[in-house]
């Protein structure tokens, strides 16, 4: 199993992935093992993939090698149909007639950043926008999709995310995932971003683990508020701290939130 969210946001795109592989013989599982289910393309670009490994592969050549020699396209949805084309041209050489794959792709198209989703099976391009700016991915995506429709509805309705506050609701959902998943998705959780830089310049990077940690130690924070409330409202206690609204950052020692703090939405 697997489940990759992608976030379109007002200042780049933020990618996530759980890090089980399961292995197969036939139809039966066999074993479940920690792997990376994003990787970065030249430091310019972020794919995530879900279905067959191999298939991923040819993917992932079949969009360096587009991205490379379709960027004099007019629009991002012309590279999009270029690399679907190349890959299922790709495909169709070792007689496939149905592509067990899907994958999330960030990159940069004249300036601008994009976040494009290759549908399982048939790979179609479909580009995110202002209004549908999430995706997720993969046989995770029943649990993730109404967690992430939830945390848009609470705080994003009007817009766009940071990539701040997406890596951190990215990391809430995939932990939540995880939690209640019955098999097939586990740890490592991997997030991974694309940003243009002061010269206008894609710049792709995987998160560190120290940002993970505390991303994950933000996400318990909240949580602990949340579980708070009920008390609240039946034994009328005052003087509660406030849940933060997105981009309300308080700091603990050394950029690290105390147990105690009001979480943080994404690291600084």
């Amino acid at each position: 199993m697997t489940v990759i969210i992608g976030v379109l946001c007002s200042d780049g795109v933020v990618l996530g992935a759980d890090g089980a592989a399961t292995f197969t013989a036939g139809n039966q599982r066999t074993i479940q093992q920690p792997t990376s289910k994003l990787h970065l393309i030249d430091t310019v670009a972020i794919l995530g993939g879900t279905g067959s490994v191999g298939l991923g592969q040819r993917f992932a050549q079949v969009a360096h090698r587009a991205l490379a020699q379709e960027r004099s396209k007019a629009t991002h949805i012309d590279v999009g149909k270029a690399i679907c084309a190349q890959a299922i041209a790709d495909a169709q050489q070792t007689g496939l007639q149905q592509i067990d794959y899907g994958s999330l792709l960030a990159f940069e198209h004249r300036g601008e950043i994009h976040l494009c989703e290759f549908a399982y099976a048939n790979l179609q391009p479909e580009f995110k926008a202002a209004s549908l700016w999430y995706a997720s991915i993969g046989s995770g995506q029943t649990i993730v999709d109404p967690f992430l429709g939830l945390l848009r509805n609470l705080f994003w309705a009007d817009g766009l995310p940071t990539r701040r506050d997406a890596s951190f609701a990215i990391t809430w959902a995939l932990r939540h995932a995880i939690n209640v998943c019955p098999g097939g998705l586990g740890d490592p959780i991997s997030l991974a971003e694309l940003l243009l830089d002061g010269t206008g310049a894609p710049v792709a990077r995987m998160f560190s683990d120290d940002e993970l940690r505390e991303h994950e130690a933000n996400v318990v924070g909240l949580e602990d508020h949340i579980r708070a409330y009920p008390r609240i409202v039946t034994e009328g206690e005052q003087g509660a701290p406030d849940v933060p609204e997105p981009d309300d950052i308080s700091q603990g020692e050394e950029g690290t939130p105390p147990a105690t703090a009001a979480p943080q939405f994404g690291a600084p």
